[in-house]
């Protein structure tokens, strides 16, 4: 966060504690929806992000006095970011080193269990996905860190998720990274290696098909074997482009079965499958 106000971009009031009493007293004291984000090596422990309801924080001190309880020998630190409403979006771009290549990635991340934006928060269940111009999402916020990329010598993909909403555009986190599932996606687009991003990102652009225009990708517990999982992709291609095929994996062993469904003169493929036992 930081990095994105000493360089101008818009963010969202934020405060790292590393004493639980700390935090709850300042909800006490400023009283309003928060998010909890566990820090250290506990963050990657996906249900322990809390999203706030309540506007008086009651809530928010009662998770914060059950992760002390029941955390408190792990979690050495949490961020308490206040709550935004509006529409959360990913932007991903693919920098060389020097600038990102024109094309920007924006994509949608739902990471509840179930459909309706219920349950508990998982790594991530689904995404969907679209590729576009640097518009003014990007320049709002990419668009003001390429100096800064650059002077620190970065080359590949990284990805900062935000809320946007009427008043403005907050970015929540950085990922310097290629992003799962995600990566998943991209990569039907690219006709260049996705293994030889790094080397092919840092002197040229990256090769991709323009014409591939959305695609969406999930993944559910398999109704043969709950305690396995399967994933889908469904992928859409512009009007008159040519049947395409790819091979993805599920699990460690897998029965695939390929479907196709005819869409117009485009194409929509999907990939289901079981777990052998």
């Amino acid at each position: 966060m930081d990095i994105l106000e000493e360089h101008g971009v818009n963010t969202i009031e934020h405060h790292i504690f590393h004493d639980f009493d700390e935090g709850i007293q300042h909800v006490q004291e400023n009283p309003a929806p928060y998010v909890i984000k566990p820090l250290g090596e506990v963050q990657n422990v996906k249900r322990l992000l809390y999203v706030g309801n309540e506007d008086d924080g009651s809530d928010v001190v009662d998770v914060l006095k059950a992760y002390k309880k029941a955390w408190g020998h792990r979690m050495k630190g949490f961020q308490l970011q206040r709550k935004v409403e509006g529409v959360e979006i990913a932007i991903c771009g693919f920098f060389n080193g020097e600038e990102f290549i024109e094309q920007v990635n924006f994509n949608f991340e739902h990471k509840k269990l179930f459909p309706g934006n219920i349950g508990p928060s998982t790594g991530e269940m689904g995404t969907s996905m679209f590729w576009a111009a640097q518009n003014k999402l990007f320049q709002e916020t990419f668009g003001k860190l390429e100096g800064w990329l650059a002077n620190e010598g970065y080359v590949g993909s990284i990805d900062i998720n935000c809320i946007v909403n009427e008043s403005g555009i907050y970015p929540l986190e950085f990922t310097p990274r290629f992003g799962y599932p995600t990566i998943a996606l991209q990569e039907e687009s690219f006709e260049s290696s996705t293994g030889g991003g790094s080397s092919t990102t840092s002197h040229t652009e990256m090769t991709q098909n323009w014409r591939f225009t959305m695609g969406t990708r999930s993944a559910s517990a398999s109704s043969c074997h709950p305690s396995r999982s399967m994933t889908r992709r469904h992928t859409m291609r512009t009007p008159g482009m040519q049947p395409w095929s790819f091979r993805p994996r599920v699990g460690r062993e897998s029965i695939l079965k390929t479907r196709r469904k005819s869409m117009g003169n485009g194409a929509l493929r999907g990939i289901t499958g079981c777990p052998s036992s």
